[in-house]
């Protein structure tokens, strides 16, 4: 399955460059007057043909033409300007244009006016006709892959898409008029000329070779401390989370609305290692997504843009919830990471909900108390009130520091000189994730409207390059302030 884009506006020289210049090729986008000075460009390599369901399969019937029709065309005026919609017509030629258009049965020539949204001012789009199906045509077969990766996408989009529906695969004998182009074995097709098309590897091939394997199922920490379902394959966790209450009244903030991004694979130059993208063969992905920490302040709902807001219910500083989890049958080091995992280090939090992104959700997580059930003494006289044992913060170390012997004997193996699991380069970059509260500007959002997106000139740095920056302005300004000292106080210092 792959994951599609459309690259039009983005800057020659940002990470995109290269990317552009696959989509125009395979689109074959070219000046429709090449004498010209302004002109707009056409896709010479995209089609247009109506698309059907046949039992099981999709197909799509070519048209050996359609027109493209202004919106400031007089006959258009009768049927709006709404959103992205088809309209029975009948139309009338005069030579190679479209000289009326009119309601069904008012012209001989029929066919379907097609609009593929909104006229935006600076750039109204244009409408398409598609004379009538011709079922002579020779109808092509779309690749289910192709199916899928065009659901996919849809499903993904359909927030921003008005009408969702409109944009969705057609439905029982329904025929809809689309656009299509052929590359490199597939079928791309949609309601714009300007068609999204897919990238040439799926971004299951930048995971790592180890997670690609299709072998024996492999039981890591996270299957085996809180279980799994794969398939027929299933596991049982052997942890449970009570619900964690409110001690108190605490005082809620006033109520956020904004917009919440959410991941999009496009952004490869934030996803992908060293600047590569999924057009790359050997592109590899970063890792898991976390969100930086900073302080919170969510970016306001533009005027208008209700359906894609969502509203945040924060509360102040201080607030304090109180709850239980509860294992049973656990190894040593499978608890240590775990009460690890959700204590975190010193000065290190851990973050929660939707608001994550703008700062919000911030929280410190303390272990109040360890209570341990001894299995034997459950068959005791003093029966289970004998067998519960509160341990304290010595205990809860204890078992940590079993985890990081465990691992770190493991990571070792022959090599002696590995080091131990807290200073390996990923848990590093996490704890600094989770201690660094930087400034808003830092990390915020690109500006789409301010073209950030589509300039963005170089790959996002990755959590270690901003450890190691870090580390070493903090080690410069050391040596600065103890140049300071040496010089103001001498030898007395």
């Amino acid at each position: 399955m792959q994951s599609y884009f459309r690259a039009i506006a983005d800057a020659k020289k940002s990470v995109a460059g290269p990317l552009k210049t696959y989509y125009r090729t395979a689109l074959g986008l070219e000046k429709a007057d090449k004498s010209a000075k302004t002109s707009f460009e056409v896709p010479n390599h995209v089609h247009a043909g109506y698309l059907y369901r046949d039992k099981r399969s999709y197909y799509i019937r070519p048209i050996r033409t359609f027109y493209r029709i202004s919106r400031s065309h007089p006959d258009v005026q009768k049927f709006g300007n709404r959103d992205a919609r088809v309209v029975p017509v009948s139309y009338q030629l005069s030579g190679e244009k479209v000289a009326r258009i009119g309601g069904e049965g008012e012209f001989s020539k029929r066919g379907l006016l097609l609009y593929t949204g909104r006229p935006v001012a600076k750039q109204p789009n244009a409408l398409y006709l598609f004379p009538a199906e011709d079922p002579r045509e020779r109808a092509l077969l779309v690749p289910p892959q192709d199916v899928m990766s065009y659901t996919v996408d849809w499903e993904k989009r359909r927030n921003v898409l008005r009408p969702a529906a409109f944009w969705a695969l057609p439905k029982g004998r329904e025929h809809k008029p689309v656009f299509y182009v052929r590359h490199e074995g597939h079928l791309y097709f949609g309601c714009s000329r300007f068609l999204r098309i897919g990238y040439r590897y799926p971004l299951s091939r930048g995971l790592p070779q180890r997670h690609r394997e299709q072998g024996a199922l492999r039981l890591d920490y996270p299957s085996a401390v809180l279980g799994f379902a794969r398939g027929q394959a299933t596991y049982r966790s052997r942890v449970s989370f009570g619900d964690f209450r409110l001690e108190g009244k605490a005082r809620e903030l006033p109520l956020v609305k904004t917009v919440l991004g959410e991941p999009k694979p496009s952004f490869y130059a934030g996803y992908v290692e060293k600047g590569k993208h999924y057009n790359e063969e050997d592109f590899r992905l970063r890792g898991y997504k976390q969100y930086w920490l900073k302080e919170a302040e969510a970016t306001p709902l533009a005027e208008g843009k209700d359906r894609v807001g969502s509203t945040l219910r924060p509360l102040d500083r201080g607030s304090v919830f109180r709850g239980t989890i509860r294992y049973k049958n656990l190894t040593a080091d499978e608890l240590g990471l775990l009460l690890w995992a959700i204590r975190l280090d010193e000065g290190c939090f851990q973050t929660l909900g939707m608001g994550k992104p703008y700062g919000y959700g911030r929280m410190q997580v303390t272990i109040s108390a360890l209570r341990e059930v001894e299995p034997e003494a459950l068959y005791t006289p003093d029966g289970l009130c004998g067998s519960l044992k509160k341990s304290g913060a010595d205990a809860v170390e204890g078992y940590i520091r079993a985890y990081h012997t465990y691992a770190s004997q493991k990571l070792a193996g022959q090599d002696e000189e590995r080091r131990p699991i807290q200073e390996q380069g990923e848990i590093l970059d996490f704890f600094f994730l989770k201690r660094t509260i930087r400034e808003g500007r830092e990390v915020s959002y690109l500006d789409l409207n301010g073209k950030e997106y589509q300039n963005l000139s170089a790959p996002l740095p990755s959590v270690a390059q901003m450890r190691r920056s870090d580390a070493e302005g903090e080690e410069a300004a050391s040596s600065d302030a103890l140049a300071a000292l040496l010089a103001k106080y001498g030898r007395k210092f």
